[in-house]
C-alpha cells in the first residue's frame, strides 16, 4: 500500500504501555527511519507517544518487509501492562482502516485491515466495535 496514514483511534490504553529501549536489536529496529529517529534522538517512554509520532511521519502506509521486522522488534521492547494495545490507523484517499494489536514483550503484533465506507462515517460508526476483525501475525506478512 501507497497511501498516507492518519491515526485514527487507540485501545486499551497504549499511554500505559511503557517502552525499555535498551532491549532493541538496533539492526533490526533502524530498519524504520521513524524508530530509529526516536531511539537516537528523543526515546519516547509510551506507545502513545510513539503512535503519534508515526501519524505525524505517515509511516504505517509503507509496511514493507524492513518496516515489519522494525516493528516486531519494537515490540520485543514495550513492557507488558496487562492489556495488548490497539493503534488504528486509516489511509487517505481510501476506505480502510488497519489496526495494529501489540503484545508487548514479544515478537507479535497482529495486522487486520476492513473497510469503513463513507456512509459509516456519516453515521460516526465506531469500526474498532462494529467490524469483524481478522487479525495475522505480521511475523506471517512479507509486505503489506
Amino acid at each position: 500500500m501507497g497511501n498516507y496514514s492518519l491515526l485514527y483511534t487507540m485501545l486499551n490504553s497504549p499511554e500505559k504501555c511503557l517502552i525499555d529501549w535498551s532491549k532493541a536489536d538496533t539492526t533490526k529496529l533502524y530498519k524504520l527511519a521513524s524508530l530509529k529517529r526516536m531511539h537516537i534522538e528523543n526515546r519516547p517512554t509510551t506507545l502513545k507517544d510513539v503512535a503519534d509520532c508515526w501519524n505525524d511521519t505517515k509511516f504505517i502506509g509503507y509496511l514493507d518487509k524492513d518496516n515489519i521486522d522494525a516493528t516486531i522488534e519494537f515490540c520485543r521492547c514495550l513492557i507488558p501492562y496487562g492489556q495488548l494495545p490497539r493503534l488504528y490507523y486509516e489511509f487517505e484517499g481510501c476506505d480502510t482502516i488497519c489496526c495494529f494489536e501489540f503484545h508487548p514483550g514479544t515478537t507479535t503484533v497482529m495486522y487486520a485491515a476492513t473497510y469503513y465506507s463513507i456512509e459509516m462515517r456519516e453515521r460516526d460508526e465506531d469500526i474498532t466495535k462494529t467490524a469483524v476483525w481478522n487479525f495475522t501475525n505480521l511475523n506471517t506478512i512479507s509486505d503489506i
